[in-house]
């Protein structure tokens, strides 16, 4: 639901009777949690449904396949479950990730362990930490794999964003990595506005399944389907003696499904109108792609008495 915003061209003057209504009314307002729609939002009809269905669909491009030879491509990375290593779900929450890390750390540190016996899973342990402990190399893991993550840390190494190296320098190319962002309109009262609330909603967004390609019985991966199709660079014939390198859609072989996930947006004292509360990463996922942010536009109700 989408309230009307309040056409207002200047501030009212109020007398002290005035004042005294509008701080009583204010007064009355307490914390609050607003649910936009029965069932939640569903952020891909807000985005036009360009990345297909639940699981699968998504663009047709590229020409289809037929014609065209393949770029030779390098061995597909071995799966890494940086989660499994530490032992927690994807879902865990910084606390718990240096929670695990700790007590991990300590039972296989090489001091308590001279024989070396477990120096090699020490070391995996350390890698799993330092990638999922930083907030930009862990988006990098989850939604390009382990070789993402580490390039991340090489461009960290040189002063850089982890960003930098997976999008190319951050130039036309970035954004074609990046998901769009969500906006959504959220309905604030003018004692929201005055005396700050908090309001939720509850989203429908697409999520890629982390590390079910070979583990589809594991309990998180039930539920995962075909995720959208994905783009590739590939060689094709134009002609005699002539080949160009061209982007086509090709099948994804990672898993996706559909998830409601509440958002909770809270709202400062004094906040001006059409100010925008940004969650970032929160919008709809895609392989090998960094999901947009979903971004709540304050749009006030038109109250019954006064104006702003």
């Amino acid at each position: 639901a989408r309230a009307a915003a309040a056409a207002l061209s200047q501030k009212a003057s109020m007398s002290g009777p005035a004042l005294l209504l509008l701080l009583a009314l204010c007064g009355g307002a307490s914390a609050q949690f607003f649910q936009f729609q029965q069932g939640g939002i569903n952020l891909e009809d807000l985005m036009g449904g360009a990345f297909g269905g639940g699981g699968g669909g998504g663009h047709h491009g590229g020409g289809g396949r037929g014609g065209y030879e393949e770029l030779p491509q390098e061995e597909e990375e071995e799966e890494v479950d940086l989660y499994e290593r530490l032992g927690i779900q994807p879902e865990a929450t910084d606390r718990e990730i240096k929670s695990a890390y700790r007590k991990l750390s300590v039972q296989l540190h090489p001091d308590k362990n001279p024989d070396g016996s477990t120096l090699g899973r020490f070391r995996e342990v350390t890698e799993a930490y330092e990638i999922l402990a930083d907030k930009e190399r862990r988006v990098l893991y989850d939604f390009g794999g382990i070789g993402a993550a580490r390039k991340g840390a090489q461009e960290q190494e040189g002063g850089g964003s982890p960003f930098d190296m997976f999008f190319g320098g951050g130039g036309g190319r970035e954004q074609s990595n990046r998901g769009r962002n969500t906006e959504i309109d959220l309905p604030v009262t003018l004692e929201d506005l005055y005396m700050g609330n908090e309001k939720s909603a509850t989203i429908k967004r697409r999520i890629v399944c982390r590390n079910c390609k070979k583990k589809p019985n594991v309990p998180r991966c039930q539920g995962c389907g075909a995720c959208p199709k994905e783009k590739k660079m590939v060689h094709r014939r134009a002609g005699p003696g002539m080949i160009v390198q061209q982007e086509v859609m090709v099948e994804s072989k990672e898993k996706c499904k559909r998830e409601e996930k509440s958002l909770k947006a809270t709202i400062e004292k004094g906040m001006p109108d059409s100010e925008q509360i940004t969650f970032k990463y929160e919008s709809e996922q895609k392989p090998g792609q960094i999901p947009g942010d979903v971004v709540f536009k304050l749009k006030p109700v038109a109250h019954k008495f006064f104006k702003r």
